[in-house]
């Protein structure tokens, strides 16, 4: 015969429950409604307690339990986000996402970076230059004549000379050039979630991508 050493091997089994806790708030709720009973009736009758002072206390009270219940309620709000963002999370590892960020780890292997140039207002002559660790220009890559949108671009990894570029990071500039204006516009760079970290305290989810390393999740654009 099994042995059921203490009270939550009987909970296990459904055999028992824990001794219902006493509310804190009821708790607080019960002493205050005491002492306010307490002085009533031991107040002097020549000197009655004043009516608004009487009402400043429930006033307080009230409002401090009402504080209370806020907390309690955003708490739960906090609980059930972390969920959510724990779920989300979980499902991005092993995806391809387009994040917002204008650097990125070439492997060297050849198979290039792609990305997108989001493009706003008129359409214009649109030109990616990539740039190695340094700052000198490696190619340009130019995308002619684009619509407002998010324009899509590839780098094979090869360099102005036909060279396969060294591994390493590389910086992603985009231009668009109307008329007589140049203007710089934000690039997005594809990339693969290897895996993603929750943070602590409510500081959202971490995703870590060999590409382009750790980023916030909501650098993210799309997910393919």
């Amino acid at each position: 015969m099994t042995v059921l050493e203490n009270f939550s091997q009987l909970q296990d089994l459904g055999l028992a429950r824990q001794p219902a806790e006493v509310s804190t708030q009821s708790a607080s709720q019960d002493e205050f409604l005491t002492l306010m009973l307490a002085q009533l009736e031991n107040q002097d009758p020549f000197e009655p307690m004043d009516n608004g002072e009487f009402l400043a206390q429930l006033a307080q009270f009230t409002t401090a339990t009402g504080i209370e219940e806020l907390n309690e309620s955003f708490d739960g709000f906090a609980a059930n986000l972390y969920s959510d963002q724990a779920l989300q999370a979980s499902s991005l590892v092993g995806r391809d996402l387009l994040v917002a960020t204008d650097a990125a780890l070439l492997d060297g292997t050849g198979t290039g970076i792609e990305g997108a140039v989001a493009v706003e207002g008129a359409s214009g002559n649109v030109t990616v230059d990539v740039l190695d660790a340094s700052g000198q220009l490696v190619r340009s890559i130019d995308l002619g004549l684009q619509q407002s949108g998010d324009v899509a671009f590839r780098w094979d990894g090869y360099t102005a000379d036909g060279a396969l570029a060294a591994r390493g990071g590389y910086t992603f500039e985009a231009r668009i050039s109307r008329f007589d204006e140049v203007e710089r516009v934000p690039t997005l760079i594809r990339a693969r979630a290897d895996s993603v970290t929750l943070n602590g305290s409510g500081q959202g989810v971490t995703v870590n991508s060999q590409a382009l390393g750790a980023f916030s999740l909501d650098n993210v654009r799309q997910i393919f």
